[in-house]
């Protein structure tokens, strides 16, 4: 059943000059109802103008037939932080958060560009971290919106967790908060499946990625002893990964769920092995003579580019070697430079639409510093 409400077409802007892109407008822009389950999110934003066009907008994309689900990501990221004062008081928050839940897991689902798929993900876990970190009352409104929601990201597929696993916002601090305030046995039950998923997910995850410290010492071969890398490389070898899968699982799932979180909440999470590979880099340029500083961890800033999983620093790996190519092209002989310069283009050219801005800056610097050794 549709709802009375109606909303105009797409309008095609005057200043557009492609003929192409106004037979697409033309062709996508059809009459849209709204969903009636969607009217509350009008009803919360209803006393301010300003508010209800944008809060259109975004109901307007998300009903229409070939929507962007870029755009709604985005879109609705805005509401949430916007109109947060407005809907944490409103008597249907459970089911506005419910709402935008939904939205965001649809949207997880659904896209087929990664890109998106991140982007919802980080909104989704903004949003309820966001939630969190609300004041005691609405917080513990909130235990059946939580509740729910946990048992919905239970029932995702592993390729559609990863996105949620990986994302920039971690729901640990979420879940502590939580469990805080409330003693629903069934809030326990449902975080505790949720989280024994979450870290075996995540260990399986990296346990499928190339054994980063066996890979560099193939590299780095007598140059470091090798007791020295086993123990900088400890945390993120695959027997390492393997000692936590295995303490995950042998958890009893009858144990009493309350024992059983505070015993897994204790274990490293994605963003904790993420922010390990970020400092990596450093800590192995510091087990080198000063000679060999700049290409060993240059060598390690390159192979975190190619791992999947660290997309969330791959911008901050670039800003990383752009600041040592300079160094190290100064301080190596041309003959040399070849094959480090033939890798680095290699990365930038397929870092280039994910990251225009760092990466242009990485060839800046190279012209700058090459250019003037002729």
């Amino acid at each position: 059943m549709k709802a009375s409400t109606q909303l105009d077409k797409r309008e095609i802007p005057e200043n557009i000059t492609s003929e192409a892109l106004k037979i697409n407008l033309a062709f996508t822009s059809v009459d849209v109802d709204i969903d009636p389950k969607y009217q509350i999110l009008l009803d919360v934003v209803s006393n301010y103008s300003g508010l209800t066009r944008q809060a259109e907008q975004l109901l307007k994309e998300l009903n229409h037939p070939y929507r962007n689900l870029e755009y709604v990501a985005q879109e609705l990221w805005r509401y949430c932080v916007k109109n947060y004062s407005l809907y944490i008081n409103h008597p249907g928050v459970v089911k506005i958060c419910e709402l935008i839940a939904e939205t965001f897991l649809m949207i997880i689902k659904e896209s087929r560009q990664p890109r998106v798929k991140t982007l919802a993900s980080d909104h989704l876990l903004g949003f309820i971290d966001k939630l969190s970190q609300s004041e005691l009352n609405s917080l513990v409104t909130l235990v059946p919106f939580f509740r729910s929601f946990f048992g919905k990201i239970l029932l995702l597929d592993s390729e559609a967790l990863y996105y949620l696993l990986s994302s920039y916002y971690q729901v640990r601090k979420s879940i502590q908060r939580i469990l805080e305030i409330t003693d629903d046995r069934e809030t326990y039950e449902v975080v505790a499946k949720l989280v024994r998923r979450w870290l075996s997910e995540t260990y399986n995850f990296w346990l499928s990625q190339e054994d980063v410290m066996t890979w560099f010492m193939t590299q780095v071969k007598n140059k470091i002893p090798t007791e020295t890398i086993a123990k900088t490389f400890s945390f993120l070898s695959h027997e390492e990964l393997t000692r936590l899968r295995d303490e995950i699982n042998s958890i009893p799932e009858d144990k009493e769920p309350r024992e059983a979180l505070e015993q897994m909440l204790n274990y490293p999470n994605f963003r904790d092995i993420v922010e390990k590979y970020r400092k990596i880099p450093e800590e192995i340029a510091e087990l080198v003579d000063q000679s060999e500083r700049y290409r060993i961890k240059l060598m390690m800033l390159f192979k975190l580019m190619e791992i999947k999983g660290l997309e969330s620093i791959h911008e901050e790996t670039l800003r990383e070697i752009n600041y040592c190519i300079g160094d190290l092209i100064r301080s190596e002989d041309v003959g040399g430079l070849k094959s480090f310069l033939e890798q680095t283009f290699a990365i930038l050219l397929d870092s280039l639409k994910k990251y225009p801005e760092s990466a242009l800056n990485c060839v800046r610097t190279i012209g700058k510093e090459i250019i003037p050794t002729k």
